[in-house]
């Protein structure tokens, strides 16, 4: 990789970690590992916070002022999985319904990135608790982006939609290839 990629890569990360630590909503953050570097970017109105998720594995989660990642009544998250869509949709459709019998998985319509990808989405209702997801999984060939709406009812999920659309359409792929040293 060249040695001024490196240094925008560093830059732009040591930004996320600036506005997280001011507080403000907004904020462009870029996941990556050894085989993929995106970026996302926090829709108006929502922090993103490179910090709170951190002990659940999550190095990008959204959430409003006033609340918190683990307490907020809709939250959102960026995760990432091996390559295959379809796989591992139909591994979480599975997953949840031996978790939470009664839960009922639908597709919702695709969403299209920046980059004109597009994006399917499955939304995961009945819980016995109430909560609702949403779950967009965005295909790359080295890896699969999982971007994630969760609310702890209709309302708010309902309300968080619209930002969480809007997430998956900042999603910006930028290389396959990430040095880390």
């Amino acid at each position: 990789m060249p040695r001024c990629f490196m240094l925008t890569l560093a830059l732009l990360a040591g930004i996320g970690a600036a506005l997280r630590a001011q507080q403000g909503t907004g904020g462009t953050g870029i996941i990556y590992g050894p085989d993929h570097a995106f970026s996302v970017t926090a829709p108006p109105g929502w922090i993103l916070d490179n910090q709170a998720g951190r002990a659940d594995g999550l190095y990008a989660v959204f959430y409003r002022p006033g609340e918190s990642w683990r307490h907020a009544e809709a939250a959102m998250y960026v995760n990432t999985a091996q390559p295959g869509v379809d796989s591992i949709i139909r591994q979480d459709s599975l997953r949840f319904v031996a978790r939470y019998p009664g839960v009922q998985v639908t597709a919702r319509a695709a969403i299209k990135t920046q980059d004109s990808v597009t994006v399917p989405v499955r939304q995961f209702v009945g819980d016995s608790s109430g909560n609702v997801e949403a779950v967009a999984y965005v295909p790359e060939t080295t890896v699969t982006p999982i971007i994630v709406l969760t609310a702890r009812s209709r309302l708010a999920f309902e309300n968080a939609l619209p930002a969480f659309v809007e997430l998956v359409r900042s999603y910006h792929f930028i290389s396959a290839h990430v040095e880390i040293k």
